[in-house]
């Protein structure tokens, strides 16, 4: 264990006083010597663990595994396994997701010893249908008779969580085991939280795939299925599309690379010669997902596409992990109503 130093005042006490300890997976971070006193002691101390990731370079940040290989050996272990690690997004609405994360898995490492005075409240609440903020109202019958309620916790800035219990002692009090307890980010939701456009407004838009752009099927299909006026199709076209055609190409780590890279540019470049036909572009930039850094699709990017003004526009974020997907799914729609309704 690294010694506490004067310097760095009462590090190791404060750890012992708090109930939940967040890390924030940066560069560098397992190199400090003020936070080794922090992970340490929370280690040693077995305190409830919320790891948060930092993955974009250009913000101090570094990939997962260089975090999982700088953190001591004796120490890996405790600290990483079968833990879920929050990805860190600067991004408003994947912000939010991150946020949510890190209060969900907040609950979930308090939740096996609730307030009392949640008990005595007894707030349950439900989702309002326009999005707002519910408000708390008298428990769900059955409370007291040892039924499992779900129970609204209040939080700041407008968030709400609704926690499962496994039963009416955990609201008591008593010490129930942890991994009873799920919570995720769609159990809490913020005022004013984007949602995904269920109808595009001014009618009816194919959205236009190729197939040697993987993933892009995929993605094309689920938006296709979740947003009324809007239809997937293959590139090129086999019947004339419904209403105006807007090409996704996806940007990750397989991009314009491969055997079927020129394939994906010849396609790309019909893409840019015909100016109505704007390229929505999406970027998976988290290793984990198949991503890269943007500067390498770049790099990989044929240079007649880029002096064609391919990247004039900024990619929407995508990511594969549920909560993430789920925003990028919102954003996305969002910006097929906007370029239609343009």
């Amino acid at each position: 264990m690294v010694p506490r130093r004067q310097e760095f005042g009462h590090l190791a006490e404060e750890i012992a006083a708090s109930d939940v300890v967040l890390l924030f997976l940066s560069r560098g971070y397992f190199a400090s010597k003020a936070c080794a006193i922090e992970y340490e002691a929370a280690v040693r101390l077995g305190k409830p663990l919320i790891l948060v990731h930092e993955g974009n370079e250009n913000k101090g940040g570094l990939p997962l595994e260089q975090a999982r290989r700088d953190c001591p050996e004796p120490l890996r272990e405790a600290v990483f396994s079968g833990r879920p690690i929050v990805s860190w997004q600067r991004s408003d609405a994947f912000q939010q997701i991150a946020l949510k994360r890190i209060v969900a898995e907040v609950l979930v490492a308090c939740g096996c010893d609730l307030p009392r005075s949640v008990a005595r409240r007894n707030l349950h609440a439900t989702a309002p249908a326009d999005g707002g903020i519910a408000a708390p109202s008298a428990g769900p019958a059955g409370f007291e008779d040892g039924l499992k309620p779900e129970t609204w916790l209040s939080g700041t800035a407008g968030l709400f969580a609704r926690l499962s219990l496994p039963t009416v002692s955990a609201v008591r009090g008593e010490k129930v085991d942890h991994g009873a307890i799920s919570l995720g980010s769609d159990a809490l939701y913020l005022h004013k939280e984007a949602r995904l456009v269920p109808k595009l407004r001014a009618g009816p838009l194919t959205l236009a795939f190729s197939r040697h752009n993987h993933g892009a099927r995929e993605i094309a299909l689920e938006i296709a299925s979740l947003v009324a006026g809007c239809s997937a199709a293959e590139w090129p076209l086999s019947d004339p599309p419904a209403g105006r055609v807007v090409p996704l190409l996806l940007l990750d780590a397989s991009t314009f690379g491969g055997d079927s890279g020129e394939r994906l540019a010849g396609e790309v470049r019909q893409w840019c010669a015909q100016r109505a036909t704007t390229p929505l572009l999406l970027h998976a930039a988290l290793a984990e997902d198949g991503g890269c850094p943007f500067e390498e699709v770049m790099q990989r990017t044929p240079t007649d596409l880029v002096h064609a003004k391919l990247y004039s526009q900024i990619a929407l974020p995508w990511f594969q992990q549920p909560d993430f997907r789920k925003a990028a799914l919102v954003a996305l729609s969002q910006e097929l109503d906007q370029r239609k309704a343009a």
